[in-house]
């Protein structure tokens, strides 16, 4: 993304379909920790073992500045963006399986892609600055892209 790069700092991208919950962005477990946890074995492993860090997460805990994308935040379930706005204001959330708090340190730029297939709750828009990018022109995407139209 040419804002990252632009920045000279990282990009993170959350890719957002459908199915995706707001508690992806923070973390999830893995598949064996399912297993695990209904097992003894839980017992020789920490539970953190199996926690798997989302963009949120990754974002919030970097030492540095990032640049998140959640691309095609609108995408989600209408209540995605409003399951997010908690975390998003206060830089930090609860882990239950660690029974932790989890806080951030430099907030992220965050960038949101919009198809706009769906309206976003206003109480998330208005924590927003839109800008809108026009599609290029023909001449534009030729030269950016070393691409020929035929048409």
């Amino acid at each position: 993304m040419e804002v990252a790069k632009a920045l000279g700092l990282p990009l993170l991208e959350w890719h957002i379909k459908s199915t995706t919950k707001a508690q992806q962005g923070l973390y999830g477990t893995t598949r064996s920790a399912a297993c695990a946890i209904r097992s003894s074995a839980i017992r020789a492993c920490k539970t953190s073992h199996y926690i798997v860090k989302g963009m949120l997460w990754q974002a919030f805990t970097s030492e540095t500045p990032v640049v998140l994308l959640i691309d095609e935040i609108d995408q989600g379930d209408i209540e995605f963006p409003n399951d997010l706005l908690r975390e998003l204001d206060r830089m930090e959330f609860f882990v239950y399986e660690t029974k932790e708090l989890r806080q951030g340190g430099t907030a992220p730029m965050r960038l949101h892609h919009l198809e706009q297939t769906k309206k976003l709750p206003d109480a998330f828009l208005r924590r927003c600055f839109f800008h809108y990018i026009r599609f290029p022109d023909k001449e534009t995407m030729e030269k950016s892209s070393r691409c020929t139209f035929r048409g």
